[in-house]
């Protein structure tokens, strides 16, 4: 439904979308079809939980992609749900947590490129 459109479209959308800013990015929080952020924030938390409990003290490498990464960089983070739209990982960045008793101990970003190998 919002595909092609710019912000000034979306903003004269009926009936309105909801937008926030963080930082210098425009979040819609109510797109019409769209997931909408407390349901993305639920499965974040329920996939950090699956992950917990069922990986913990291995290595996992998880894949994904825009609002749902920035959700769950920020909850492994310990931030909260509109403080983790600010955290924006990167094309090509491995991000890396290490956990103890289930507290973050490290937290280390790579920006990967074409001639760096990094090794698990």
């Amino acid at each position: 439904m919002l595909e092609g459109l710019t912000w000034d479209d979306v903003r004269r959308v009926q009936p309105p979308v909801l937008l926030i800013q963080v930082g210098f990015d425009l979040h819609t929080v109510n797109p019409k079809g769209g997931e909408p952020f407390e349901d993305v924030w639920q499965r974040a938390r329920e996939f950090r939980k699956f992950l917990f409990a069922n990986y913990e003290g291995r290595n996992s490498l998880v894949v994904s992609h825009g609002v749902f990464l920035q959700l769950f960089n920020g909850l492994l983070r310990g931030l909260n749900c509109i403080e983790s739209l600010g955290v924006f990982p990167g094309n090509l960045e491995l991000n890396r947590f290490q956990f103890t008793d289930g507290r973050l101990v490290n937290d280390t970003v790579t920006r990967l490129g074409h001639e760096e190998i990094v090794s698990w």
